[in-house]
């Protein structure tokens, strides 16, 4: 920016030194000069919600040291972030020694290949996280490693963790990847967890059976025990035995639950995408009569939690 005599020239930082929400696309960090990374340290000291959005680090550390530059960071939104293997070895970091910004929010979308090195560079701020929202993208196989890095990032949140959502889409959404991902995860430690929202297309009464038991499969006491929302889209879909998936949630375990959200979905026959979306705005009779129909069944099959006033079915033509 030019400056004058009454208008001083003032850098970016500067300029925009009060600004508390940043988005920064299609960056490659390993590119950037000194000076450009020195004013990324320096500037930008009262922003509160930062989106990297297509960045490129080569290293954990380096993306690690990006976070810490922004001493009032509270919410992190990051979409198709990866790492790169550098042949140039960073220096790292003393988290002990380094001032933290309590980030209480993380939003991951579009998890890919090449994303654990980002992914345990957050483990450090695991004391303040309050919400994680988490959307795997990509091949199963491609996934594996960021796959393991988000279940310990999880694990490590500990009791600060009230609200996790974790979505699985692509070839993910029906893969082997995603029932290993709900028999191994571990959610015992997040002792405080309000909100679990899974949208993942893949029967979860095994996953709920063992958020039941009194003993987490790794050994340790202490399942979350004052759940009060469960949000699963494809509950009823993908459930095999709704009446014994009833019969689980009224288990002490659950007795918090408040909401017990799915959705019931009604195909039209015809394969034309013009009429399908022609229908959802406009469902026709039999489709409505169906739907009526289904969500009893759910009812009945549910009745336990329909009792109890905590049951929302949300009605989804296709």
């Amino acid at each position: 920016m030019s400056g004058s005599a009454e208008f001083p020239r003032l850098s970016m930082a500067e300029f925009l030194q009060n600004l508390q929400r940043l988005a920064i696309g299609g960056v490659q960090w390993r590119d950037l000069t000194d000076p450009a990374r020195a004013a990324m340290h320096s500037g930008f000291l009262r922003v509160t919600t930062l989106e990297l959005i297509h960045a490129d680090f080569r290293s954990g550390d380096e993306f690690f040291r990006l976070l810490c530059s922004f001493p009032a960071l509270e919410s992190l939104i990051l979409d198709h972030i990866i790492h790169r293997d550098s042949l140039i070895p960073e220096p790292q970091s003393d988290t002990a020694k380094t001032t933290l910004p309590s980030i209480n929010t993380i939003r991951f979308r579009n998890i890919m290949c090449g994303s654990k090195a980002i992914i345990d560079a957050l483990l450090p701020f695991c004391s303040t996280i309050v919400l994680l929202d988490v959307h795997f993208l990509g091949h199963p196989l491609a996934a594996l490693d960021s796959y393991l890095a988000i279940s310990h990032l999880i694990t490590t949140t500990g009791g600060s963790l009230r609200r996790l959502s974790i979505e699985l889409r692509g070839s993910l959404h029906k893969s082997d990847l995603a029932k290993a991902f709900l028999h191994h995860w571990d959610v015992s430690r997040n002792t405080n967890l309000r909100e679990l929202l899974l949208d993942i297309d893949t029967d979860v009464q095994p996953f709920l059976q063992r958020m039941a038991s009194s003993v987490s499969c790794n050994g340790y006491a202490g399942v979350p025990s004052r759940l009060e929302v469960l949000d699963i889209p494809w509950l009823i879909s993908c459930s095999q035995d709704l009446q014994s998936l009833d019969n689980l949630l009224q288990h002490p375990r659950f007795a918090y639950l408040v909401r017990l959200k799915s959705v019931v979905r009604i195909r039209h026959p015809s394969e034309s995408r013009w009429l399908a979306s022609l229908v959802r705005l406009n469902p026709t009779t039999e489709m409505r009569n169906k739907m009526d129909e289904d969500i009893g069944n759910c009812q009945k099959q549910l009745s336990g939690c329909y009792r109890r006033g905590i049951l929302e079915l949300k009605e989804l033509y296709m």
